[in-house]
């Protein structure tokens, strides 16, 4: 794949960014997980936010949690 070819993935027609950038530090929250594992994900995203050179905070002033992960066992009920 070319540069051009992935760019086109990511960009819009008019040559805007095509997904959101958040301007706020990172707010997490995990469903579905056991506190001990919570705190395991949690450390994960701040070492990847890190990396990004992005901050992470406890909660949204907004909304409450601006990244929410999801984890199920199985899609059967």
């Amino acid at each position: 794949m070319s540069p051009e070819l992935i760019k086109d993935h990511f960009m819009r027609k008019n040559g805007q960014f095509a997904f959101a950038r958040w301007g706020r530090p990172i707010a997490t929250v995990g469903f579905g997980i056991e506190d001990n594992s919570l705190l395991v994900l949690k450390e994960a995203v701040e070492v990847v936010l890190g990396l990004a050179n992005h901050a992470m905070t406890d909660t949204d002033p907004e909304i409450g949690s601006n990244l929410m992960f999801f984890f199920l066992r199985s899609g059967k009920s």
